[in-house]
Formats: structure tokens, C-alpha cells, sequence
């Protein structure tokens, strides 16, 4: 793993590049009423602003792939920030552990998918479907 200078990563700059655009989401949506809070997080997560923006998003979608040739401690790093992140998601809308962390996997699921697609329609129909199977799994309501 490399950051944006393409200088090799240490653990504790991935720890931070993977939680500050994600604590970032959910301190923008911490003072929504908490029956909106988790429509709010999904909806801003999956949408395409944050598809295009990957310099100050959510670094998760860049980083998994190169994740398995890494070494022990970088992917140790990897896992500590992940579980923070679905943590605070958990912490912040009320999600039991299971909820938020199927909730979390969906959507870095989605937009890897829909960043790797950009510019196509099908990344649009990945953003919104993703939006929609995350707000049906974790309890939306419309």
C-alpha cells in the first residue's frame, strides 16, 4: 500500500486514512434525529459525490484489494480501523454488532463497485440499489 505520494503506508496512516473520512460521515449525520440516522449514513455513503470524491472518501473501496499481499501487521492495522468504523456506525444509529457490520460490508461493497464502474450507468443503478438494499436490511423506513 502506497499513499497519494506513493510512499509506502505505515500501519498508523492507513489506522487514520481509514477512519477519518468515515468519522466525517457520521458526525455530519450524528444530529439528525436517530429514526433518520441510518437512511442518512447509507444515503450519503452510497452516494455519488462521495463515488467521485475518492481523494477525501472513504479510503475502504481503494485499499481491500491490495489488502491480501500485504504483511501481517498492515492487515492487522486494516482490521483494527474496520471494526472501529463499524463500531462507531453501530454506536451512532443504534444497529446491533451483526446489523452494522452487514450494513458496512454492503456498502464498501457497493462502492467498490460502483467507483469501478464510474461513468457508466450501471454505476448509478449499483449506488441506488446498494442505497436501497442497505436501507431494506438495516430497517429504513422509506
Amino acid at each position: 500500500l502506497v499513499d497519494a505520494h506513493d510512499r509506502p503506508m505505515g500501519e498508523e496512516a492507513l489506522d487514520g486514512v481509514m477512519s477519518e473520512s468515515w468519522q466525517a460521515l457520521i458526525e455530519r449525520h450524528s444530529k439528525k434525529p436517530a429514526d433518520q440516522r441510518v437512511g442518512a449514513i447509507v444515503d450519503g455513503y452510497l452516494s455519488a459525490g462521495h463515488r467521485d470524491t475518492e481523494s477525501t472518501g472513504c479510503a475502504m473501496p481503494a485499499i481491500v484489494s491490495e489488502l491480501p499481499a500485504q504483511e501481517g501487521p498492515v492487515r492487522k492495522s486494516f482490521r483494527t480501523a474496520f471494526l472501529r468504523n463499524v463500531r462507531m456506525f453501530r454506536d451512532a444509529t443504534g444497529l446491533d454488532e451483526d446489523d452494522a457490520l452487514a450494513g458496512v460490508a454492503l456498502m464498501v461493497g457497493t462502492l467498490v463497485l460502483a467507483r469501478a464502474t464510474r461513468g457508466a450507468e450501471i454505476s448509478d443503478r449499483l449506488l441506488a440499489t446498494g442505497r436501497r438494499a442497505a436501507r431494506r436490511m438495516l430497517g429504513v423506513k422509506s
